[in-house]
Parts: structure tokens; sequence; C-alpha cells
């Protein structure tokens, strides 16, 4: 879901009529284009902690302690992965 929230940097295009031309489903097209839902709440979270902002809301009740251990490990498998 990350790369697809630069999406419309990437295409000089608006998200929204990218995201219209894929099969997403409606939540992940909510999330990327409203920040609803838990899975918004999550993109939100990730692009404060890309950043450096302290100023979003931690989702699902983790603890900010929680949230970047994940991400650690999120990125950690991301360059791990041979393309």
């Amino acid at each position: 879901m990350g790369l697809f929230s630069s999406l419309d940097a990437l295409m000089d295009a608006e998200l929204s009529e990218l995201l219209a031309k894929l099969s997403l489903e409606p939540a992940i097209q909510d999330a990327l284009l409203c920040g609803s839902g838990i899975m918004g709440e999550v993109l939100q979270a990730v692009k404060g902690i890309e950043r450096g902002s302290t100023d979003f809301t931690l989702p699902g009740g983790l603890s900010g302690t929680e949230l970047s251990k994940l991400y650690l490990q999120a990125m950690q498998f991301a360059e791990s992965l041979k393309f």
C-alpha cells in the first residue's frame, strides 16, 4: 500500500484517477485517498515516521516502541527481497 500512496507523484496524475484503473479493495482505496480505517491509520503513521514527525495517531493501540519495531522489521524485510 505504501508505494501506491506515492503513485500520483510518480505518474504525474491524480491519485483518484490512477486508483480507479486498478482493482483494489475499497478499504485500500479509502486508506490511500482519505486516510480512513485501520489501513489509513497505519499509512499515516508510517508517513509520520518517515517524516520524523510524532503528531500521528498510533494505530491499533500500539505503543510507539511497538510501532517503531514493526516499521524496522518491515524495512529489513523489504531490503531482503531480491528483484
